[in-house]
């Protein structure tokens, strides 16, 4: 149930951010993510983080709430650990510096950063998958 709250309160705090940031009632965030052709600007990851911390947080809660066997809470605070790692040195990269400015040291922070949200999200999503097919075989 932890795990339910902890990436339910990060997906309203990301949501806060990313609403106040639209209405221009927090600073301008220079931080776009571009892969190819396409670039995604800050308030679109931003609800994309939203997206998955809310899909994670429904799914451990009805884990922990209609099932036997409720996902592990130890593999799920350490997802939400690396997944909230990687959030905030997003967010502070994006609101602390300018657009143009990035060093070597900066962009591989953030490498990092995007490999600890993925390895968090592939740990979390390891854990729910793992907890249906244990209630499956139960049932």
């Amino acid at each position: 149930m932890l795990s339910a709250k902890l990436f339910a309160g990060m997906a309203i705090v990301v949501f806060s951010s990313a609403i106040l940031g639209r209405a221009n009632a927090l600073p301008r965030m220079n931080l776009l993510l571009s892969v190819g052709s396409t670039a995604i600007g800050p308030y679109y990851w931003q609800l994309l983080v939203v997206l998955i911390c809310t899909v994670l947080a429904a799914a451990y809660f009805s884990f922990f709430h209609w099932t036997r066997n409720p996902a592990n809470p130890t593999v799920g605070v350490i997802s939400f650990l690396l997944i909230a790692a990687a959030v905030a040195v997003w967010m502070i990269f994006g609101f602390l510096f300018e657009r143009h400015s990035e060093t070597r040291g900066q962009i591989g922070v953030l490498f990092l950063a995007m490999l600890s949200f993925s390895i968090g999200l592939l740990l979390s999503t390891v854990n729910v998958v793992w907890a249906a097919i244990r209630n499956a075989w139960v049932n």
